[in-house]
């Protein structure tokens, strides 16, 4: 979203099913995927910053605490842990 037009910034198309909301956090915007993949997408250049595998297919939404982003998938374990700037 242009925030000052409140058009179109710019979108980006999977070739996936996303299974969770996106948390937009360091200028990032962190998707999850039926894959089990974690994907942080930079709004300023539109590219991929970082792409995380998690244990299973994420079924939640991504959270931020303490500079991590977590989210839970199915296998074990249960909770991944990844830091917001990346791997």
């Amino acid at each position: 979203l242009n925030l000052s037009d409140g058009g179109l910034a710019w979108q980006q198309t999977p070739g996936e099913a996303i299974t969770s909301s996106p948390v937009i956090v360091d200028g990032r915007v962190v998707l999850g995927f039926e894959s089990g993949q974690l994907i942080a997408y930079n709004l300023e250049t539109r590219s991929v910053d970082w792409d995380e595998p998690a244990a299973g297919p994420i079924l939640s939404d991504p959270v931020v605490a303490g500079g991590q982003v977590i989210v839970a998938a199915t296998g074990d374990p249960i909770w991944n842990y990844l830091p917001a700037s990346g791997g």
